[in-house]
Order: C-alpha cells, then sequence, then structure tokens
C-alpha cells in the first residue's frame, strides 16, 4: 500500500484549517451583523424565534437520518452474520437444498458473459 508523502499531507491538514476557519468566521461575521441589525429595527424576538426555529428543524433532520442510516448499518451488519453463518453451513453440508453457497464458489461457476449480438447495419 502507498502512502501519501508527509508534505501532501500537511498540505491538506493546512487547507482543511484554513477552510475551516474561513466559515467559522463567515459564519460569526453574518450573525452578528443579523443581531445589530434586527437590533436596530427592534425585532430582535424575531431574529432568536428564526434561529431557534431552524435549529430545532436542523436537529430534528439530522436526527432522523442519523436514525435511518444507524438502522440500514445494522441492517447491513445482520445480513452479513447471518450470510456468513449460512455460507459456512453450506460448505459442511455440501449438496444440501437450500444452502447458500460461499463466494469463492459463486465466483468460480459463473460463465464468461458473452455479448449481445449487435443487429446487422443495413
Amino acid at each position: 500500500m502507498l502512502k501519501k508523502p508527509i508534505f501532501l499531507q500537511r498540505c491538506f491538514q493546512l487547507i482543511a484549517i484554513v477552510f475551516g476557519l474561513w466559515l467559522f468566521f463567515d459564519l460569526v461575521a453574518r450573525l452578528g451583523a443579523e443581531i445589530f441589525w434586527f437590533q436596530e429595527v427592534g425585532h430582535l424576538p424575531v431574529l432568536r424565534l428564526r434561529l431557534l426555529t431552524q435549529g430545532l428543524l436542523w436537529a430534528i433532520g439530522f436526527g432522523i437520518t442519523a436514525l435511518y442510516l444507524l438502522g440500514n448499518l445494522v441492517v447491513a451488519e445482520r445480513l452479513i452474520e447471518s450470510r456468513g453463518k449460512r455460507a459456512e453451513g453450506a460448505e459442511e453440508a455440501e449438496g444440501a437444498e437450500g444452502a447458500i453457497p460461499s463466494r469463492k464458489s459463486l465466483f468460480r461457476s459463473r460463465k464468461p458473459r458473452t455479448p449481445h449480438p449487435t443487429p446487422p447495419v443495413s
């Protein structure tokens, strides 16, 4: 396995840090400007409500997405484990009806694919 040179790793780290700082300062500047503007016009509670609503919607969306992803990972892990157990049983009882073959035997028994014949061009 090839390792990246340390110079490239340091460059990527530096770029990531600079980009992160840029995003952070941009967020702080925008938020500060909005706070000052809403305070000047006398509608600071409106900004607080908007920010609270945005934060709650983000948290709900993040939670739903995280639960969906973790659920898929759990199901995939269970399927991999059950497939492994069934494949071990299939190797022990070769020829048993309903047994799932192992990955190696699946790949060995495949025939090479032939391309579809192309129709003659007239």
